[in-house]
């Protein structure tokens, strides 16, 4: 259990490091290169990734 939260927490910051290069890539005045739907979507998996990380720690 404790490998797999730590897995978890591995993706959970890779997903965050898109998240971040998404933000980055914004260029104020100008639209994104990507639909505005990416970028919340990817937040949206960080966070379930890292909830599911801490339950699994919990567990352990």
């Amino acid at each position: 259990m404790r490998s797999l939260g730590a897995a978890l927490n591995r993706v959970g910051n890779n997903v965050n490091q898109v998240a971040r290069r998404l933000n980055e890539a914004r260029v104020p005045g100008e639209r994104p290169s990507y639909p505005a739907s990416s970028h919340h979507d990817v937040r949206a998996l960080a966070g379930l990734v890292f909830d599911l990380a801490d339950q699994v720690q919990e567990m352990s």
